[in-house]
Parts: structure tokens; C-alpha cells; sequence
């Protein structure tokens, strides 16, 4: 088997060993190598989100000399068939609205204190990590404060916002688990 994909936005394919490839989920996905390795992670773009996350780039797989998958979006999964120098294009994706609990958070851990203030901590000290890299890297480099943040680390600080607006306002919800682990 070289892939599957369903109906509610999930899908597989795999390398020729049997190893998954990448898998795909109504949250985002998983890029792996043959040995099983993650070579990245990607959450789905909310469109109510901010401009400041970058789009994400086009995947493309080569199933076999026949089959292709092309991942552009979440409603831009296409499966390319290629035969007597005829083509055919499918599209297996499939846009799904999530309630608002899942769709920025989609960890089944109830949200602490001091989860915020310890994701508040990682930043912080990404933060001033990254400032030491520029430092050693342009010692001459002045107004330090007015270099913009990676947009990793202002992703993450966007999130911790709207996690903390939304603790203060009582509403439920969840904390992301990988939002300490994005890069």
C-alpha cells in the first residue's frame, strides 16, 4: 500500500519499506524520513489567525513513477495519476470548521498557571538566546531592542496572549502541547 485517505481529512502514505512517510490529520501533519525520523510538523493556517505566520510551503511526494501527492493546503491535497502520458488529478482535501477548544488547541490537558508561566519563561529565554546568537554573530550591531523577534518565538508569544485572554475570561480550554516544541 502505498497510501490512504479518508473522507474527514486524514491520510498516510508510506515509504517503500512500509515506514509511515507522512501522515495527515484535521490538525496539521507529520513529515517523516524512511527510518522513521520526523523531519517536521505543520498545524493547519487558522484564517482567523494573524499574518505574522508564515504560509506553508508545498510538499511533494513521489509515491512511485505513477503517483504523486502535491500538500499545499488544507483543501489542496491532490493526488496525481500519471499513465500513457495521460494525467489525472484528484483532490482528497477537505477543509473542516473545528469548534473553538480544538481548533488553536488541540492537547487534551487542561490549561495551569504554571503552564503559562513556564511557557512564558521558554520565551523568554528563546528570546535573550537569540539576542546572544546576534551578539556573537555582529558585535558591532547597535539598538539590539529594535531587531524583530524570529517569527517563531512571536507566533509562540501570540498564542500565550490569546491562551492567557482566554483563561482570564473563564471559557475552557486547552493548552497546545507542542507549542514548547515548535521551532
Amino acid at each position: 500500500m502505498l497510501g490512504l485517505f479518508d473522507s474527514t481529512g486524514r491520510g498516510t502514505c508510506y515509504y517503500s519499506n512500509g515506514n509511515v512517510w507522512i501522515s495527515i490529520t484535521c490538525m496539521g501533519g507529520l513529515y517523516l524520513n524512511e527510518k522513521g525520523a520526523q523531519v517536521f510538523r505543520w498545524w493547519w493556517r487558522d484564517p482567523n489567525s494573524p499574518s505574522l505566520f508564515a504560509p506553508m510551503k508545498p510538499i511533494f511526494l513521489s509515491l512511485n513513477e505513477n503517483i504523486g501527492i502535491r500538500i499545499s493546503a488544507q483543501d489542496h491535497i491532490h493526488i496525481t495519476f500519471l499513465a500513457k502520458g495521460k494525467q489525472m488529478k484528484l483532490n482528497v482535501g477537505i477543509k473542516l470548521e473545528l469548534n473553538e477548544s480544538f481548533s488553536n488547541f488541540p492537547n487534551n490537558t487542561w490549561v495551569t498557571e504554571t503552564q503559562l508561566y513556564l511557557e512564558k519563561s521558554k520565551i523568554k529565554i528563546q528570546s535573550l538566546i537569540n539576542k546572544m546568537s546576534l551578539i556573537t554573530s555582529f558585535p558591532n550591531i547597535k539598538n539590539l531592542d529594535r531587531i524583530p523577534l524570529p517569527f517563531h518565538l512571536k507566533s509562540r508569544r501570540y498564542k500565550l496572549v490569546k491562551l492567557r485572554e482566554k483563561v482570564k475570561s473563564g471559557k475552557h480550554i486547552r493548552l497546545l502541547a507542542d507549542m514548547s516544541n515548535e521551532n
